[in-house]
C-alpha cells in the first residue's frame, strides 16, 4: 500500500505545480491519474 500513497502524493504535487503554472490540461491529467490510483488502492483493500 505504501506505493499507492507515494503515487497519490506525487500526483497531488504535480497537479499543484501545473495549477500554479496555469497548465490546466496537465493539471487535469494529474488529477485523473490521482483518481485512478486512489480507486486502485481502494479496490485492492477490499
Amino acid at each position: 500500500m505504501r506505493r499507492f500513497e507515494e503515487a497519490i502524493d506525487a500526483h497531488t504535487r504535480a497537479a499543484t505545480v501545473f495549477r500554479e503554472l496555469g497548465d490546466l490540461h496537465a493539471e487535469e491529467t494529474a488529477l485523473e491519474a490521482w483518481a485512478v490510483t486512489h480507486n486502485e488502492r481502494r479496490l485492492r483493500q477490499s
